[in-house]
């Protein structure tokens, strides 16, 4: 018995059904492997991204090497991880949050003069939560002189975003930076200990 193919995505409603159910269960039982529906919803979702790659990787002028192509993924995966971990806002969020709300080109005038840290993520930006005072609703004063640095050593704000959310043996808890933003001392000297010596 050769496996289901699925000519496109089932939808959640589609998955969930007793059919669908019962239909597994025969499956499991012919194939001699288990099968659930959280394997199903995976395959289906690594489903949607092979497409979306493929997509994406047709619309390339050139070819992509099977390592570029590992390091870009390897990369997006990482961008999620952060992303589950920390709360982004949009720019019109940013502005509301410190009450600046008829005004969204506020976050984009403050990054760019290295007063805020953003990074691009498709065609917009998206802004660290963790940057903010949250009592106050400001950004934290360590920002700017961390941009100011980190920019200094050429490095790309997306790069301090990825540095800041990963554990770094600077520190003797050998977490990561963003724990460290109310030490500004600290963050500093190792923001300038990492880019120093990488760039």
């Amino acid at each position: 018995m050769s496996a289901p193919r699925f000519e496109h995505t089932p939808d959640q409603e589609a998955i969930d059904s007793p059919a669908v159910t019962a239909a597994l269960e025969q499956l499991s039982e012919a194939m001699g492997v288990p099968l659930t529906l959280e394997i199903l919803r995976r395959a289906a979702a690594e489903a949607q991204g092979i497409k979306a790659l493929g997509t994406a990787m047709a619309a390339a002028p050139q070819p992509i090497s099977p390592e570029l192509a590992r390091s870009l993924q390897a990369q997006e995966n990482w961008w999620r991880t952060i992303e589950a971990d920390h709360q982004m806002l949009s720019s019109a969020e940013v502005a509301e949050l410190v009450g600046k709300t008829s005004h969204r080109s506020y976050a984009s005038r403050r990054r760019q003069k290295g007063r805020l840290l953003g990074y691009r993520r498709g065609s917009s930006y998206l802004y660290p939560t963790f940057q903010f005072d949250l009592s106050t609703r400001t950004v934290l004063p360590v920002i700017e002189d961390l941009l100011a640095t980190s920019r200094g050593y050429g490095v790309p704000d997306e790069d301090l975003v990825m540095w800041l959310c990963t554990p770094s043996a600077y520190f003797e808890e050998q977490d990561e930076p963003v724990n460290h933003l109310h030490h500004p001392d600290g963050v500093l000297a190792a923001a300038r200990d990492e880019f120093g010596a990488v760039w």
